[in-house]
């Protein structure tokens, strides 16, 4: 879908008319029923609590195979199922906060259209640093990590995340919407396109004043002019896109700070990444008491006790050598006496009677959890302890693995971080260009081969200010700023000599130590059993 258009665009109503004329708004909710609904905290709470967890009744392994055999049209019972399943199942929480804590979002910048003279330019409204200032007041207000980690944890439950982007504060931030009320409806050159229900806000507890300004002005020029009017036209450009929709759906325009994130953008169908465990996470409950019935039957003990009978040859009625009712006494007064329930005591008129007792298979749960787990394509050994020995090099490939699949969520990003920065750049009046590059994930093994390969590369001298600040986890502004503090107030000079590693003596002797992921198979187990440490 093109981001630039000939036509002529309506205009929207300005703030000063959408407030003035807001009477409208009272006059749908008294149409919808909710006007004499007085607002308050409860009634809000649930509301804001509907658009982050769906209602999660029971799931069962008939709902989840009926949705699983029609997913197309079951998008919101799948996701209700995958957020049931993350309240019930520890494993499958676990899993969703593993992958979606991944991702490190450490940038960098390259400048698209500049040359090497425009660097050294300085102080004019086309300079490159005055480009770059309005990028660094950009990053200076949005804490990008933290904002796309929550998205990437709501991507990983719910296969998708719909928001609006509030930048009128100090602080920008992504507000969530409702998913329910959303529906994909488009592409354009930065991603997805979604249309939002606006008879939302006509719902008792729902306040139109905690959402952006646009939001009023849409659903006034909804109630006063209707949308459809002329026929619904999707493949309008985007800054049209706002005034567009079909009944109380709206077409969202990016212009207007509406973003979609999806994890699998080539699929408009919205469906959970995990739903392939839900037919084995619904039997957890199942498992859990098996594995209890388990344990109940090997704490039970049962003694049995052989009753003589009298001689052969003697024909009386109930030819047992002890009367039911002294056996009776005896048995009681045994059971008295062992004082456990678990302890059954019984006596038997029979021949060759044996004690039993119940062993139990105390690997039927952790065989399932391993089991279910291993068919997301994590390694147990990640995210489990157990009495199963990790494998050093399996544990690091299914690490890489892993990494490779969470980073792949990274273009959507990108481009949300390339279009919010060259935007702004625009409408400053800046002529300089950037595109955002996004890498790397949070554990040390990654954090410590990108910084060697800077180290490296410094050592042939190829310095890259920016991929060094990426590797050590810093905004580059960030790092900039700490090296000129430190530059300024003298902190080389404070700093005590000390030698190299390379003069100093190695009482130890032997060679210098790997790091773990530089361990072979053996040298790990050697490492673990301590066969290469000296006994003194």
């Amino acid at each position: 879908m093109k981001t630039e258009s000939n036509t002529t665009e309506e205009p929207l109503l300005t703030e000063d008319q959408v407030f003035k004329t807001f009477e409208f708004y009272d006059f749908a909710r008294s149409l919808s029923g909710t006007a004499g609904l007085p607002m308050t905290v409860d009634l809000l709470n649930q509301k804001m609590k509907e658009i982050s967890l769906l209602s999660t009744g029971e799931v069962t392994e008939s709902n989840v195979t009926d949705a699983l055999s029609n997913p197309r049209d079951n998008e919101l019972e799948l996701q209700r199922q995958s957020q049931a399943f993350e309240i019930t199942s520890q494993i499958y929480k676990r899993l969703l906060n593993y992958y979606g804590n991944i991702p490190a979002f450490d940038f960098t910048y390259t400048c698209v259209n500049a040359t090497e003279e425009d660097y050294k330019k300085q102080g004019r409204t086309k300079s490159y640093d005055y480009s770059l200032n309005i990028m660094r007041e950009f990053f200076d207000s949005f804490d990008h990590r933290s904002e796309f980690n929550k998205i990437s944890r709501e991507m990983l439950r719910n296969e998708s995340y719909f928001s609006v982007f509030r930048d009128e504060g100090k602080k920008f931030v992504f507000q969530e919407l409702p998913s329910d009320k959303v529906k994909i409806t488009g592409r354009w050159d930065f991603g997805l396109l979604f249309s939002f229900d606006y008879y939302y806000f006509l719902q008792g507890g729902v306040d139109i004043n905690m959402y952006p300004t646009v939001f009023k002005k849409n659903l006034a020029k909804l109630m006063n002019d209707g949308f459809g009017k002329g026929g619904y036209h999707p493949s309008s450009s985007i800054n049209l896109r706002g005034n567009r929709g079909f009944a109380q759906y709206l077409d969202c325009s990016p212009i207007d700070g509406f973003w979609a994130f999806k994890l699998a953008p080539e699929i408009t169908t919205r469906i959970p990444f995990f739903v392939g465990m839900f037919p084995d996470l619904v039997k957890e409950n199942v498992i859990r008491e098996l594995q209890n019935n388990s344990y109940l039957a090997s704490a039970t003990k049962v003694i049995m006790g052989q009753v003589p009978f009298l001689d052969a040859k003697t024909k009386v009625r109930d030819a047992i050598s002890i009367s039911p009712d002294l056996l009776g006494k005896f048995l009681s007064l045994v059971q008295s006496a062992i004082n456990s329930t678990a302890v059954k005591v019984a006596a038997s008129p029979l021949e060759n009677v044996k004690g039993f007792d119940f062993k139990s298979d105390p690997d039927i749960r952790d065989s399932y959890l391993r089991t279910t787990l291993n068919t997301s394509g994590a390694s147990t050994n990640l995210l489990f302890s157990g009495t199963q020995k990790p494998n050093t090099v399996e544990s690091m490939l299914s690490l890489a693995v892993d990494e490779i699949f969470m980073e792949s969520i990274y273009p959507q990003f990108e481009d949300f971080l390339t279009y919010q920065v060259n935007k702004r750049i625009k409408d400053a009046g800046g002529t300089f260009r950037f595109k955002i590059h996004l890498e790397g994930s949070k554990f040390y093994t990654d954090r410590k081969e990108r910084l060697d390969r800077q180290t490296t590369l410094m050592d042939r001298g190829i310095v890259l200010p920016q991929k060094i600040a990426a590797a050590v986890g810093m905004n580059p502004f960030d790092m900039e700023r700490q090296m000129e503090e430190a530059r300024a107030m003298g902190w080389v000079d404070k700093l005590t000599p000390v030698k190299q590693a390379s003069q100093m003596s190695n009482k130890d002797g032997g060679r210098p130590k790997l790091d773990d992921g530089e361990l072979s198979e053996s040298g790990s187990q050697t490492r673990e059993d301590g066969g290469n440490n000296e006994i003194k």
